[in-house]
């Protein structure tokens, strides 16, 4: 297939938001992408099946069930490319997903620390892990107002909660809290999840995107983690493959039906040149008779 691979981003209630990831995937410039910008959750549950999708990246902004989770689960074990921002951890509005693709098993989320003369929120991310993602950036605060997090509801605290299975890796932890805030992750898939970076459209919102998406340490995340989702998924060729060799199947067999179409076509013609001949000689055959029969005797006589 000659399509050029798709990077789809679903980001309901934001698409001033959703421009901005795409533009920075862009401007990274290690991918060369068709990027689509959904905000309908059944056209994205839809685009994650077509075969040109090769990542999808789901920025969650607010807490309500988008009904995409089933969509979502059943990509990345097909061996899809995850981005996941804001809610996309939330098992309210992701559903299985929230466990199984991006893993924070969220049922709850707190606040970071407001200051006043800036009236803004900020939290504090520790780095744990040194990779390919997280390359470059140190422990960082940044402006964000929620983390979507596993929560305890009798003591109100973190509760630790990990996949049985798969290479689950967290890069960074919120401070207070403890509570991962990057995490990434590979069983049949490859996923990011970030917990936080929920971004709102209103540039006086306390959630707007441009408090994070305008750092140095959000951009590079960001793009790293993309990148390292892209490069570490395993649908695309998959797909494509057996869609190309479907698609030759399809061709060869409208080329034995051409074909067998022409043979039927000669059968056809030699069947009228036959007929036509059967006709003709029949005909010279009565003419013959008649001659014999009614003209010959006359001429005698």
């Amino acid at each position: 297939m000659d399509s050029a691979p798709v990077i789809v981003i679903y980001c309901p209630r934001a698409p001033l938001y959703a421009q901005e990831l795409g533009r920075l995937i862009q401007d990274d410039g290690r991918i060369q992408a068709d990027i689509r910008v959904v905000d309908s959750p059944d056209m994205f549950s839809l685009m994650l099946d077509y075969p040109t999708v090769r990542l999808a990246v789901a920025a969650l902004s607010v807490n309500t069930n988008q009904n995409v989770g089933s969509s979502l689960d059943r990509f990345f074990f097909r061996g899809g490319a995850l981005v996941g921002l804001g809610f996309a951890g939330s098992s309210l509005v992701t559903g299985p997903a929230a466990q199984t693709a991006f893993p924070i098993f969220g049922n709850q989320y707190i606040s970071g620390v407001f200051d006043a003369p800036s009236r803004s929120f900020s939290m504090s991310y520790v780095k744990v892990e040194d990779d390919e993602i997280s390359s470059g950036v140190g422990n960082l605060t940044v402006r964000d107002q929620k983390l979507i997090l596993s929560m305890d509801s009798a003591s109100k605290s973190y509760l630790p909660r990990t996949p049985s299975e798969g290479e689950y890796k967290v890069l960074f932890r919120e401070l207070t809290s403890g509570a991962p805030s990057v995490v990434k992750y590979r069983n049949g898939g490859a996923s990011v999840t970030f917990a936080g970076f929920a971004g709102d459209d209103l540039e006086k919102a306390f959630s707007y995107f441009g408090r994070f998406t305008s750092t140095l340490e959000f951009r590079t995340l960001f793009t790293n983690a993309v990148y390292w989702a892209w490069t570490n998924e395993q649908r695309y060729d998959v797909v494509n493959s057996w869609a190309s060799g479907y698609d030759q199947r399809l061709q060869e067999i409208e080329d034995a039906r051409a074909k067998a179409e022409a043979r039927s076509e000669k059968r056809e013609s030699g069947r009228v040149l036959q007929v036509a001949l059967t006709v003709v000689l029949s005909a010279v055959a009565i003419a013959g008779v008649y001659w014999l029969t009614f003209v010959k005797p006359s001429k005698t006589k």
